[in-house]
């Protein structure tokens, strides 16, 4: 058992200097997801990614489990800690980054926007630039990618082709996005 722990500690001080990511981590999640009854040592590895014993039950009592992303039985992304939705800590992480810098400002929250094309677009929140500007923000936490329709609409938004805002976004005129990646520590 000794042998174990001491790997263990090994892994869980790789996680804390951010040396597992991507493929690998995924890998260990999914290994340690899909495992009925973890020993104590995996648990310990298990709670250092965030996963807990690879099912948890979030604030609405829908069960949730690892399957290439934490997923509810319908196969909708979750939260396996409540009901916010996946990849919210991401998009609170650019935003506070975002406000941090001296005359930037941030519109928190869905923006809804169409092109000329009438294609709407939702983007995580807006980055205000500090002559005025609008920035669309797409963050993508852990393996997330864009739709083929994002890209599409993101590729052909510019000065010339504006995304507006409509509903609640009304007012607000984006020429250019940016998607920015956050993964989990």
């Amino acid at each position: 058992m000794g042998n174990f722990c001491e790997a263990a500690d090994w892994i869980c001080n790789l996680i804390d200097e951010g040396r597992i990511k991507g493929k690998n981590r995924r890998k260990l999640e999914e290994y340690l997801s899909g495992k009925p009854n973890l020993e104590p040592w995996e648990q310990r590895v298990a709670e250092k990614l965030g996963i807990g014993s690879g099912t948890g039950t979030n604030s609405n009592n829908q069960d949730v489990k690892w399957k290439n992303g934490w997923r509810t039985p319908d196969g909708k992304f979750a939260s396996p800690k409540g009901d916010q939705k996946a990849g919210a800590w991401a998009e609170l992480e650019v935003w506070n980054s975002i406000k941090q810098k001296a005359g930037w400002s941030v519109i928190e929250g869905r923006v809804y926007t169409t092109d000329s094309t009438g294609q709407v677009r939702v983007y995580d929140g807006v980055a205000v630039t500090p002559d005025g500007k609008y920035i669309g923000l797409e963050v993508k936490s852990e393996s997330a990618k864009k739709t083929p329709a994002q890209k599409a609409f993101d590729n052909r938004i510019g000065v010339s082709n504006p995304a507006v805002g409509i509903g609640k976004s009304k007012g607000i005129t984006i020429t250019h996005s940016v998607t920015i990646r956050r993964l989990s520590l």
